[in-house]
């Protein structure tokens, strides 16, 4: 077309939306640059796609933000992609909500990331859901961080998949705290491993307790260290049984205390042998008494021989009921004088047949009194003089037997 940029501006509106497909793609980038805001917006969508893809960058700064709704989504697939960084830039708050999922879509990499922190927060619920996993990957750590609430909520479950290491760790509390149950549920097991030491508290009851068994199992030992109190009791049986030997290891002394009466009882074998003698030290009276009777017969020797006096006498008669003769052999000189005189009668004849010489020993005068069978075990060891025993190094199984023996004799 021959107009001067001159004449271009002296065109009316009425002139502007009689031009045709041929005479819109004639112009040149001095003509389109004269444009005003009113001869803009007197093109018809029709007429917007019209342009060719090599004339879509020639709109300049004060122009790009003149463009109406209706026109923004009548642009093609073709002329969305041809956007310079600088007009992605430009796009008003109107203008950005207009796109539709499909131009959305089709954003290249290159205008992903053009696109300004402040404006991150005008897409809407239908254009977070248009953005596809290389667009997803594309946003820096500022534009992820610019996303408000709502439009985290709005992140498919699929889309949650695609986020990596560096915008994983850039997420804010608000943005954690925002994710919903079904969206917690779909990172992957190493996405898991990516929260950070300030994010792991950030983390609400209910996202701990929608967490898979998957996820719990790829938590690191630090985020297992970094929980916090409401956490932890938070987790259900189910995520508290399937703790790797490893997971139970990086529980912090600390935290011990924080495990309630149905994590308690929810500890398999294995984890229970896992526990060092720190940890089972740090366990107070009332979760003591919550191990089940079944629970108590997977304590090892070093474990029973860190029990305290506080948790010895918080075991009740169902659990002094439950440890095997194995057991009651590993307490210690010191342990024995601890338990209490209502304990003592709980002990059965197994049990007491199993306690050593040095144990019988241990034992005060009043708890022997408060069980005829721990006296009648005393008075047996007593008819066995010492010399006797170094004569024929008798072990205590073996004397034991020999004592049990002697009584039936007697």
């Amino acid at each position: 077309m021959s107009l001067t940029t001159e004449q271009i501006t002296w065109l009316t509106k009425e002139q502007i939306s009689w031009f045709t497909k041929k005479q819109t793609q004639t112009f040149t980038k001095e003509q389109i640059s004269v444009f005003t805001k009113e001869q803009i917006q007197a093109l018809i969508p029709q007429q917007i796609t019209y342009f060719m893809e090599t004339q879509i960058p020639y709109f300049n700064e004060k122009q790009i933000p003149w463009f109406t709704t209706e026109q923004i989504q009548a642009l093609t697939i073709q002329q969305i992609q041809t956007f310079t960084k600088e007009q992605i830039h430009w796009l008003i708050y109107l203008q950005i909500q207009a796109l539709t999922p499909t131009q959305i879509s089709v954003f290249t990499s290159k205008q992903v990331l053009a696109i300004a922190e402040e404006q991150i927060p005008y897409f809407n619920k239908k254009q977070i859901k248009a953005f596809t996993p290389t667009q997803i990957l594309t946003f820096t750590t500022k534009q992820i961080s610019a996303f408000i609430e709502q439009q985290i909520k709005e992140f498919t479950p699929t889309q949650i998949t695609y986020f990596n290491e560096k915008q994983i760790q850039t997420f804010t509390k608000t943005q954690i705290q925002a994710l919903t149950k079904e969206q917690i549920k779909e990172f992957t097991p190493t996405q898991i491993t990516y929260f950070n030491e300030k994010q792991i508290p950030w983390f609400t009851t209910e996202q701990i307790q929608a967490l898979t068994i998957q996820q719990i199992q790829t938590f690191t030992k630090e985020q297992i260290h970094w929980l916090i109190y409401l956490q932890i009791q938070a987790l259900t049986p189910t995520q508290i049984s399937v703790f790797t030997s490893k997971q139970v290891l990086a529980i912090a002394e600390e935290q011990i205390p924080y495990f309630n009466k149905k994590q308690i009882k929810a500890f398999t074998p294995t984890q229970i042998l896992t526990f060092t003698t720190k940890q089972i030290s740090a366990f107070i009276e009332q979760q003591i008494k919550e191990f089940t009777p079944t629970q108590i017969t997977y304590f090892n020797e070093k474990q029973i021989q860190t029990f305290t006096k506080t948790q010895i006498q918080a075991l009740t008669k169902e659990q002094i009921k439950e440890f095997t003769p194995t057991q009651i052999t590993y307490f210690n000189e010191k342990q024995i004088p601890w338990f209490t005189d209502w304990q003592i009668p709980y002990f059965n004849e197994k049990q007491i047949q199993a306690f050593t010489p040095t144990q019988i020993e241990s034992f005060t005068e009043e708890q022997i009194k408060n069980s005829p069978q721990l006296l009648l075990r005393k008075e047996e060891i007593k008819s066995f003089n010492s010399k006797e025993i170094n004569k024929y190094n008798l072990n205590n199984e073996t004397l034991s037997s020999e004592i049990k023996n002697n009584s039936r004799k007697l």
